[in-house]
């Protein structure tokens, strides 16, 4: 009968453990291009404009008003403009960092 030392198994269980930890944090969280984001549409990347977009008159008294995070305002801002977004007139962005995507202000909330 083949005997094992259950202390044998324990530091190769440990090393998995920290492997997949490792390989989660990587994924979810470390960017490989710690540069700047950069916002770069290009014009035959754009869709066509939306057909779904209401009369102006039906929405010209409409403000949108949009919170989001520094972090994640380069991610989703772009998609959103490119879509339901263009239907606004009145659009007012807010974060916790003062920031400009091309030609729209992103005002900061947190400043005096």
């Amino acid at each position: 009968m083949l005997l094992t030392n259950p202390r044998a198994r324990l530091p190769a269980a440990l090393a998995a453990i920290s492997t997949v930890l490792l390989l989660t944090y990587l994924y979810f969280h470390a960017s490989l291009d710690a540069g700047p984001h950069l916002l770069s549409i290009k014009a035959s990347t754009q869709p066509a404009q939306l057909s779904q977009c209401p009369p102006a008159s039906a929405i010209s008294n409409i403000v949108l008003s949009i919170k989001t995070g520094a972090t994640e305002a380069f991610e989703k801002l772009p998609t959103q403009l490119l879509t339901i977004l263009q239907c606004a007139d009145t659009l007012l962005l807010f974060s916790d960092l003062e920031q400009d995507i091309h030609s729209l202000h992103i005002h900061d909330v947190l400043s005096r």
